[in-house]
């Protein structure tokens, strides 16, 4: 139970919003003058707009930096003033910015840079923190309490503020520059400045950083720069003016006065400085000074003389500074890396509950820090959690608040500020394998098919690295590792080890470590921050960083010590730090084509070598000397001098002409001093601390074999935090300016290609421009081939020892679930709701009820349940508002729909004639004319025995299974057939959940309720709201707007109009329909039945239509809102993904876990959350003080979902409340039952049931969506490998008359109607098709609208009416618009035998053999089996009904196309089902029902059993065929089999895969086989010419 993570910056890419909305203070401020704060505000602005006006339009250059292009990365700023609308409102003020990155390291850099500028604006507001004498922390808080949620944003992506700049003065460069190699050289020697670096030149020097090179700026230099300082002071005194006047209204010597104070010295960033300095010493500005002092020496010494105290900040580091104790409390590998490392691993944990949380905590043995047994050979234990451990362990959505809202979010949701996007982009991700079962399977395969899960299904990650210690002990092995990691998880129930990724480290021959690209690794050249003088850089002096830059709870370079977290979670977070987990794959040969191809592309020097040659390459992508080279793991920008390889600077390579702009290193670290003169303190340069590691094996670029096995690195990194330190950084790599160059040209190993470009990598050499082209391709949607692919990541806390204990703790002695909502909250609502009915009145009032009880949003946050826990707790459960009588307590509840006496519900009559007419839903019970009773007593009979007995009640749950897997197995084969016709290589589906629900909602209202589209009265369909009764009724669509309208308290004027427009068309269509003698008579589903054989319906003719409307208006939208509820629930809490992942490992256990979830998430989100009755007498409600006098005609609503939160509080697990009461019996009312208590209680439960297994044991990849109720599928439509094929010569089986090489100039038009052997099957599935072989032989399927075939159609189903009557329009549209059809091609009966398959015990296959094996009859015959003898009868029948509808259409346009019948071949029991072996997609359908029905283990006898029942099939066939005056045609494929069959015992699996991929689906050969005896019947019917004799036809 959690609130959703809401990001209220809107992001798209990398760049963000921030929308900030405070009330403005009331009153007037402390001035001379009359002027409120209002005022005030407007004026500031005014002045500071003016004053950027001028300098941008009016000044011919600017020689001041501008406060808003100092902070560097904002695209747009605008401040508003929104004046309040009503007497009662308020004004606010409206920050809104546009800007490049995250949250987190903008507003530190706003902080840092110009805070006290919008002190001055936002002082005018309610409870504003200054920043400017306020920590970070403090001032954060304060935005993110005032920030606005932005839903809609867009600002051009992949375009920064820095790359405006930059390329302005790139084509600035191109113009100006007309020599060309000049001109490539300079732009990309160009190195963008700061604007403090711009406004410097330009003040000091008189010339412009980005001035075009070579070109003088003025005659005389001199007498241009004294120009360029004089206006500069010009400008800086005007600005300083205008600041000063300000002062009137911030009144000096108070604390607003302070405040203008320190905005101006901010404003007037390099002048305040200059003015400063002349109090003492004697300047170049103490001449203007004089001269100025006339008019503005008030202002110069009011900014001179004035108090100011900069930002204190901590000082420079010199030791770790921390105490032993606290050492010993971080744990191994954070601070200082763990030596001697070898090999690892990362165990993957999830956790089934807090309990068992707790006890893996408890478990683990994580090393310390300051362990001595560091320094031996061991093993090195690391633990970290994930945000949903927190959540699990119990902590609340408040104290999860305190924690960092990136680790909330997690990497995922924040893939467009890393730049993962694109191949990169978390929806595409290669999720970590599911291999954790079993150590055997800890591989590194790279096996498409592997099980994979879902990072939410993560709560613990388990480090564990072997070392070698400096007693020379060799490192444990991998076997030491596996059995570390089982005792560590030995005996603990709940627990699961998802998944394991091995690591080890690469290294060279000299022992130095390196990575699979060959480049030198660890702490030698990664440039790891150290944290003692004594490790301080001589050149680059920035090296050693506080400890709070690594962990938690300490000072860091720009913060003193974090205050401002409550005390609990400030102990929490104390000595842990951040982990930052990437499994990154490496390409190397791709790298290696790369190098190659620029070797070859840049040409020769003098002395014929190449220009671009490998090691120079390598070098200047990377900043650092590749492993092959002399110089391997030397900076670039050392020059050739010895000593740390990491103590460098890029100060005097200003061109980049050493270590290029974009190389790694420079990107990652562009080592910027941060005590920089022209820098404010506050700066936090980020830096992070690495322990990466490799993964797979290394590569030998001439073994093909070698290059496609995995390979790559497991990047981790520790920080503090994320948002400032690591992302920072990534966004450097993926996407910006960093090092002063363009944004688009990233990271020339970890960049993401854009669409349609490749990327080119280039630097200076030798007074030229190199260029190496890299990954990316201008072919749109194809793979760009990148030189590195993210496969998956996680954000982590490894938190200190004592907090890992208090985690534990807290998980193991959580004993009920964590609430989400808050008294507090609920009753600060009650006050401002009864705010507005004293103010506003009744009507707004009850509107604002309305809007806080009914709103899905404040549902999501659970405001509305707040509501009614302040209901329950402060006001005995019952209180009078606007919108009703609120009853909210469990008992209370219980009461209302127990009540007859003084409660009714016959105000729902009123809506309901208005709508699809009366029904007995609206009546009360007990009244002299029986009416109620008569009425529902058979409905809802009908109803309840849907769930009862059990044995119903698995049949439902199976129905909505069932359901589910057909409605996705039928678009995933749309998606890859589409796939296949435009010939694409892959495809991907979105499928919303909706239309999965209306998808099984549909066909439990055609097998329950006995709807259709016969007729044409109904159609299949959702929910439209465009119209008003003139289209043709939908199912489950038309049946959700008369819900609302009936069953909501206070519905609005449109569900009115529209529910009473939808009401009214379907009650017309359903009594239509119903009454249509081809329909109503034929209908056998069950709830219809009951309904239409009732006594009420023989009196009463409306009484079935709108009977039968109104139960699926009660029903249907019910599970609909209960579905959508339970998915979001489900998807905020990774229930789903956690359950299918289980059901891949226990299938049993998985099931207990869903009913479970799905009890816990009913309680906690049901749908209705309310229902109402209308008080008939004048009585009390509730208990004294509390109690509500009711009157005739008030409104009372009961809180189902308040009733089960309740329980939720009190450990009460019932649901009933749900339902409006506890109800087992159609009519009568035993004591402690509710009347009105919803009948389909019990089919409610087991469809919810049945949907959510579907969903669970979809055999398909399912995947989270882009939204949280949307579904994401991809496949590929590669054709399957090691497929071995042979011609069939060794069972007699005749050759083919048709010439396979002259198969493709063969075109025969047909008609397929059936089951998978006649579909047309992706090879995804698994398996091909006879669809899939005629196809390749010429034969051409009818493309229709309507779905004819498809895998697991029965023939049942294909003569349904519905059925019948889609059958009959596509097959006359075709045959009307001229397509010439050679043939219809029929099949089934195969599916019909076996179904249900996951119930063999009531398929018709399971009642043959039982019966054969009673009467012991040997052969299976029609004459001796009834069941076997009624399966022919019903396949007769069916088939007839098929193919009398399909020769009368034809009759229709003289057509006498054969219709050609199969009757399959005979199968084997082979076991084998669609898949790996007990994880199969499909199957096995025929074993499970031999096992069941205990028939010999004897596989011939099997298999003969099977001969038999193929054999009965076909004779009924040629029956049919025979009696059918040449029209139907048997196709008899028996013999294509038969040996197969009868020769194969089990013991050559490759004897039987030649011929069959499973039990019922032959192999590719098979197919083939088949193929050429359809082919052969048309060809001995003369409606194809053979080819090899007569020519082919077209």
């Amino acid at each position: 139970m959690r609130k959703d993570v809401i990001n209220k910056s809107a992001t798209l890419g990398s760049t963000s919003d921030l929308t900030v909305y405070a009330p403005i203070k009331e009153g007037f401020i402390g001035s001379l003058d009359a002027v409120t704060y209002k005022t005030r505000v407007k004026r500031v602005l005014n002045t500071l707009h003016l004053g950027r006006r001028s300098s941008h339009e009016y000044d011919l250059f600017r020689a001041m930096s501008d406060a808003v292009e100092r902070v560097g990365r904002i695209h747009s700023i605008r401040i508003a003033i929104l004046e309040r609308d009503h007497p009662q409102g308020r004004d606010h003020v409206m920050l809104a910015v546009t800007f490049d990155g995250s949250w987190e390291s903008y507003i530190r850099t706003i902080w840092q840079k110009v805070s006290n500028s919008l002190d001055l604006i936002f002082c005018n507001t309610e409870e504003y923190v200054p920043g400017g004498t306020s920590t970070f922390e403090k001032w954060d808080r304060w935005l993110r309490g005032r920030q606005a949620e932005s839903s809609f944003f867009y600002s051009p992506p992949g375009l920064t503020y820095e790359d405006t700049q930059y390329l302005a003065v790139h084509e600035r460069f191109s113009r100006g520059i007309s020599d060309a190699n000049a001109r490539d050289r300079e732009t990309t020697a160009l190195q963008l400045a700061s604007a403090e670096t711009i406004a410097g030149s330009v003040a000091n020097d008189g010339i412009h950083p980005h001035g075009i090179p070579g070109v003088p700026a003025g005659p005389d230099a001199g007498a241009v720069r004294e120009r360029a300082t004089l206006e500069y002071f010009r400008q800086s005194v005007r600005s300083l003016a205008a600041l000063y006047r300000l002062s009137d209204w911030y009144l000096p010597g108070t604390e607003d006065g302070e405040l203008l104070h320190r905005a101006a010295a901010e404003l007037l960033h390099g002048f305040y400085p200059d003015v400063v300095k002349t109090k003492t010493t004697e300047t170049e500005f103490s001449g203007y000074i004089k001269l100025a002092e006339d008019r503005f020496g008030d202002a110069l010494h009011w900014l001179r003389d004035t108090p100011y105290e900069p930002r204190p900040v901590p000082p420079p580091p010199t030791t770790l500074g921390l105490a032993d104790d606290d050492l010993k409390d971080v744990q191994a590998g954070i601070l200082y890396p763990v030596r001697g490392v070898t090999e690892g691993c990362l165990c993957l944990v999830g956790c089934e509950t807090a309990t068992a949380l707790g006890k893996l905590l408890t478990s683990l043995c994580a090393t310390p820090q300051g362990d001595a047994s560091l320094a031996n050979a061991g093993l090195c234990t690391t633990v970290s959690l994930t945000a949903q451990a927190f959540y699990l362990a119990g902590y609340t959505d408040h104290e999860v608040g305190h924690l960092p809202v990136e680790f909330v979010q997690g990497m995922e949701r924040r893939a467009g500020l890393l730049g993962d996007v694109r191949h990169n982009h978390p929806r595409r991700w290669r999720r970590p394998a599911l291999n954790g079962k079993d150590p055997a399977t800890w591989s590194e395969s790279d096996d498409a098919t592997q099980d994979r899960f879902e990072l939410s299904e993560v709560h613990v990650v388990l480090q564990i690295r072997s070392h070698r210690g400096s007693d020379a002990k060799a490192a444990p092995g991998r076997d030491a590792i596996v059995n570390a990691v089982n005792t560590s998880l030995a005996g603990l129930d709940g627990i699961r080890l998802l998944g394991v990724q091995w690591m080890h480290v690469l290294r060279r021959d000299d022992g130095r470590p390196k990575d699979h690209f060959g480049y030198l690794d660890g702490d030698e050249v990664s440039s790891q921050p150290a944290y003692e003088e004594k490790d301080r850089g001589t050149v680059y002096r920035h090296n050693v960083v506080h400890a709070g830059e690594v962990l938690r709870g300490y000072a860091n370079a720009a913060d003193k010590v974090p205050a401002d977290d409550p005390p609990a979670m400030a102990r929490l977070l104390k000595n842990g730090s951040f982990l930052v987990v990437r499994k990154l794959r490496q390409h190397v040969d791709r790298l290696e084509a790369a190098i190659a191809n620029a070797e070859a592309s840049n040409g020769q020097n003098a002395q014929g070598k190449p220009v671009a040659d490998r090691d120079l390459v390598l070098g200047k992508m990377m900043g650092r000397w590749h492993g092959d080279s002399l110089d391997a793991g030397l900076a670039l920008a050392k020059g050739l001098t010895r000593g740390d390889s990491n103590d460098f600077a890029y100060r005097n390579d200003p061109r980049g002409e050493k270590c290029p702009f974009h190389a790694h290193i420079r990107l990652a670290n562009p080592r910027l001093d941060p005590t920089a003169t022209e820098q404010p303190p506050g700066a936090r340069p980020p830096r992070i601390v690495r322990r990466s590691m490799s993964y797979g094996p290394a590569v030998d670029l001439k073994n093909s074999d070698s290059v496609a096995e995995p390979r790559g690195m497991v990047f981790m990194a520790y920080n503090a935090s994320i948002g400032e330190q690591f992302e920072v950084i990534q966004r450097w790599l993926t996407g910006g300016n960093s090092s002063g160059g363009y944004s688009g040209e990233s990271d020339p190993l970890l960049g993401v290609a854009d669409v349609g470009y490749q990327r080119c990598f280039k630097f200076l050499h030798d007074n030229r421009v190199v260029r190496v082209p890299l990954d990316g391709t201008p072919e749109l949607g194809a793979d760009p081939q990148a030189l590195v692919e993210l496969e998956w990541g996680a954000y982590l806390f490894t938190p200190g020892l004592a907090a890992l204990k208090a985690i534990s703790k807290r998980a193991a002695e959580l004993k009920k679930p964590r609430l989400s909502w808050s008294v507090d909250k609920g009753r600060k609502e009650i006050i401002r709701l009864r705010d507005i009915e004293a103010t506003q009145g009744h009507n707004a009032a009850l509107l604002a009820w309305k809007y806080v009880l009914e709103d899905p949003e404040l549902s999501a946050d659970y405001t509305s349940a707040s509501v009614w826990a302040a209901i329950r707790a402060d006001h005995g459960g019952v209180l009078k508002t606007p919108f009703g009588v609120l009853v909210g307590s469990r008992d209370l509840v219980d009461r209302v729909t127990k009540d007859e006496n003084n409660l009714t519900i016959t105000a729902f009559l009123p809506r309901m004639r208005r709508s699809f007419g009366e029904l007995y839903l609206g009546l009360d019970g007990g009244q002299p004319d029986q009416r109620y009773e008569k009425e529902a007593r058979d409905a809802n009979a009908a109803v309840i025995a849907l769930a009862s007995p059990i044995k119903n009640y698995v049949d439902t749950c199976a129905a909505a299974t069932t359901a589910v897997l057909k409605a996705v197995d039928k678009w995933v084969q749309d998606a890859a057939e589409r796939a296949i016709e435009n010939d694409e290589p892959r495809w991907e589906l979105t499928l919303d959940a909706r239309e999965i629900i209306d998808a099984v909602l549909a066909d439990l209202c055609e097998q329950f309720f006995g709807l259709s589209e016969r007729g044409e009265y109904l159609k299949r369909g959702s929910a439209i709201w465009d119209d008003t009764g003139n289209a043709t009724p939908r199912y489950p669509g038309h049946f959700m707007a008369p819900s609302r309208y009936v069953f909501q308290p206070h519905p609005g004027p449109d569900v009115e109009r529209i529910a009473s427009a939808q009401g009214q068309a379907l009650s017309r269509a359903m009594t239509a329909y119903l009454a249509d003698p081809k329909i109503g008579p034929t209908i056998t589903a069950p709830v219809a039945r009951a309904v239409l054989g009732s006594a009420a319906a023989k009196a009463d003719p409306s009484y079935a239509a709108r009977t039968l409307a109104g139960i699926l208006m009660g029903f249907v939208p019910t599970l609909d809102g209960n579905m959508r509820r339970i998915l979001m629930e489900w998807a905020r809490e990774g229930t789903l993904w956690a359950l299918r992942t289980g059901n891949l490992r226990d299938a049993k256990k998985a099931t207990c876990s869903l009913r479970e979830s799905l009890f816990n998430t009913m309680q906690l989100r049901a749908a209705p959350e309310q229902l109402w009755r209308t008080a008939v007498t004048t009585h009390q409600l509730g208990d004294k003080p509390h109690a509500v006098e009711l009157r005739p005609g008030d409104v009372v609503v009961a809180g189902l979902i308040s009733a089960n939160h309740e329980g939720l509080e009190g450990g009460n697990s019932e649901l009933f409340p749900a339902f409006g009461g506890e109800r087992k019996t159609e009519v009568q009312v035993p004591p402690g039952q509710a009347r009105h208590a919803c009948p389909g209680q019990g089919p409610a439960m087991a469809v919810l049931e049945g949907f959510l297994r579907g969903l669970m044991t979809c055999p398909h990849p399912l995947r989270p969506g882009p939204t949280g109720l949307t579904f994401l599928i991809r496949g590929s439509t590669s054709l399957p490998a090691g497929r071995s094929e042979k011609d069939g010569a060794e069972f007699g089986i005749a050759p083919m008359k048709t010439d396979p090489a002259r198969a493709d100039t063969v075109h025969i038009p047909t008609m397929a109607v059936g089951d998978s052997w006649l579909t047309k099957i992706p090879t995804i599935i698994g398996v091909t098709s006879l669809l899939n072989e005629l196809i390749e032989i010429g034969f051409d399927p009818v493309k229709g609208k309507d779905k004819l075939t498809a895998i697991g159609y029965r023939l049942e189903w294909m003569a349904e009416d519905n059925q019948l009557t889609i059958l009959k329009r596509s097959l006359h549209d075709a045959l009307d618009g001229g397509t010439d059809i050679k043939a219809i091609l029929l099949d089934g009966g195969g599916n019909d035998l076996v179904f249900p398959v996951k119930s063999p015990k009531n398929s018709v296959l399971f009642e043959i053999l039982t019966e054969n094996l009673e009467k012991k009859s040997g052969k299976i015959t029609i004459d001796n089996n009834d069941a076997l003898k009624g399966f022919i009868l019903r396949v007769k029948d069916r088939f007839g009904k098929i193919c009398n509808l399909m020769i009368a259409t034809q009759d229709k346009f003289n057509r006498k196309d054969p219709i050609l019948i199969h009757g399959y071949g005979y199968p084997t029991v082979s076991g084998i089902g669609v898949g790996e072996e007990g994880r199969e997609t499909f199957g096995p359908w025929l074993k499970p029902i031999f096992d069941h029905a205990k028939f010999s283990e004897d596989l011939g006898a099997r298999n003969q059993a099977m001969i038999d029942l193929i054999d009965a099939l076909n004779v009924a066939i040629a029956e049919i065929s025979n009696n059918s005056n040449n029209r139907i045609h048997h196709i008899d494929l028996r013999k294509t089999f038969k040996n197969v069959a009868s020769k194969y015992d089990g013991t050559d699996p490759n004897f039987y895969n030649n011929y069959w991929s499973n039990e019922l689906h032959p192999s590719k050969t098979g197919c083939k086989l088949n193929a050429a005896v359809y082919l052969q019947k048309l060809i001995d019917l003369q409606i194809v010419p053979d080819p090899n004799n007569a020519g082919a036809i077209k």
